[in-house]
């Protein structure tokens, strides 16, 4: 018997399939399934009973393992990442979640930074160009603090 070298051998059927999906929201915010595990069940030609499973690998947004707590998923609108908890922020103002790509800082009169999201930042430098605006306008007449930004 000349076994044909260009040849390769099949794989056997699976006598059994298990396929478990996660439906998560893709990045138009349609949910759609994912394929996360796959286990597959064969009987060798020798008769042996053989079993595969596959494991998809997840990360969080941020980067880090899903092994890692979850921390929570951005509030910003059309944004779709979840981060882990190290990595995951809320906003000093508002109070909503923000992951790595949302997130804003600004300096505090201590000197500390805070995050801050897109909106209450646009807040605070519309709230101090009027400040600066009505002290500069005024203080010919009226006299302010200086450290007023």
């Amino acid at each position: 018997m000349n076994p044909d070298l260009n040849s390769t051998p099949t794989p056997p059927e699976p006598v059994r399939e298990d396929w478990v999906y996660t439906q998560r929201l893709d990045a138009k915010g349609q949910p759609c399934d994912e394929l996360e595990q796959c286990r597959s069940v064969f009987l060798s030609p020798e008769g042996a009973v053989v079993q595969k499973q596959w494991r998809k690998e997840r990360h969080y947004h941020c980067g880090h393992g899903a092994e890692q707590p979850m921390g929570g998923k951005c509030s910003e609108p059309g944004c779709f990442n979840v981060s882990c908890a190290s990595c995951f922020t809320r906003c000093s103002k508002c109070q909503i979640g923000l992951c790595l790509y949302h997130v804003r800082y600004i300096d505090t009169d201590t000197g500390q930074k805070q995050p801050i999201c897109a909106q209450c930042r646009e807040g605070l430098q519309r709230q101090r160009f009027w400040r600066r605006f009505w002290t500069n306008l005024l203080s010919p007449w009226v006299e302010f603090d200086r450290d007023i930004r």
